[in-house]
């Protein structure tokens, strides 16, 4: 299986041990997870990002869930495949929640 690590090279795998995360502008543009239960990765407030241009690319490399929320919680989109991922553009960033365009790819990474 070809992991997000493998594909970044370098990346760092975030087992999520403490909790859910939640994502800054000066956050790494490329997360990769691998956790032993369903998390919430956390979108940061879309104000203090510019639109357009991808923000970040998400890897879950684990068999469960990975919701994608927004700055207020709602989930926009869920990862739950080994190997599925995201590409997050900003479409609007008047609000906090903004309009953010999440690309989900893949149906997962592993062996035939």
């Amino acid at each position: 299986m070809i992991t997000g690590t493998q594909f970044f090279r370098g990346g760092v795998v975030d087992d999520l041990s403490g909790g859910d995360k939640q994502l800054y502008k000066n956050s790494d543009k490329v997360q990769v997870f691998d956790h032993s239960t369903s998390r919430n990765l956390d979108l940061p407030d879309a104000t203090k990002f510019a639109e357009g241009g991808v923000h970040f690319v998400v890897i879950n490399e684990s068999g469960n869930v990975l919701n994608i929320r927004d700055y207020g919680d709602n989930v926009l989109e869920t990862l739950n495949a080994i190997g599925q991922a995201a590409i997050i553009c900003l479409m609007d960033n008047s609000s906090q929640n903004g309009e953010w365009l999440i690309k989900i790819i893949g149906g997962g990474i592993g062996p035939s």
